[in-house]
């Protein structure tokens, strides 16, 4: 089961609700499977009529994710039970500024970021900052540049943290 819907509080003001249920089982005594997923998650664009040069992103999501599954393992032909859980949050939010510069040739600074944590059979975090330029050169051809930063952990497999910087640049061409 899905639902979406959205409202338009003012010109300026959206408001997004999404929620989403999958709910599956098979109690046949060979596969013994029960599957539960939930997520929800509302979000909101504000482009302010007083700062025309400007817009402000934001959401929350909240999922959780529940599978309990026997098979066969291969070592010794022997039913094992797979049960694994999981409760996430993620936070997303970005504004977007036109710097000074005539009106179709404006550049534009976004700034922002995400940040996701979760709890269950595999904890973990991910720290997400960004910041985009986009500098048109002609009306046709634009500059664009990227930093995005990675900061990512495992409670239980510390082993697979990673933490790096990505650098992105080129030019975008369009007709």
């Amino acid at each position: 089961m899905r639902v979406k819907a959205r409202y338009q509080a003012s010109e300026t003001l959206n408001f997004a609700v999404d929620l989403a249920l999958l709910n599956n089982q098979n109690p046949n005594p060979g596969i013994q499977y029960d599957l539960l997923s939930r997520s929800s998650s509302a979000s909101v664009l504000w482009t302010p009529k007083f700062a025309k040069r400007m817009l402000l992103q934001g959401s929350y999501s909240r999922s959780t994710i529940r599978s309990d599954i026997t098979y066969i393992a291969p070592q010794f032909f022997e039913r094992e039970r797979s049960l694994y859980r999981d409760n996430a949050h993620t936070v997303d939010g970005r504004v977007d500024f036109a710097l000074p510069g005539s009106a179709s040739m404006a550049p534009r600074l976004s700034l922002g970021g995400a940040f996701f944590w979760s709890s269950g059979s595999r904890p973990t975090q991910h720290y997400q900052p960004l910041g985009t330029l986009n500098a048109p050169i002609t009306r046709s051809i634009s500059w664009i540049s990227e930093w995005r930063y990675h900061g990512f952990g495992e409670s239980f497999y510390g082993f697979e943290a990673f933490r790096t910087h990505l650098i992105t640049t080129g030019l975008r061409v369009s007709r």
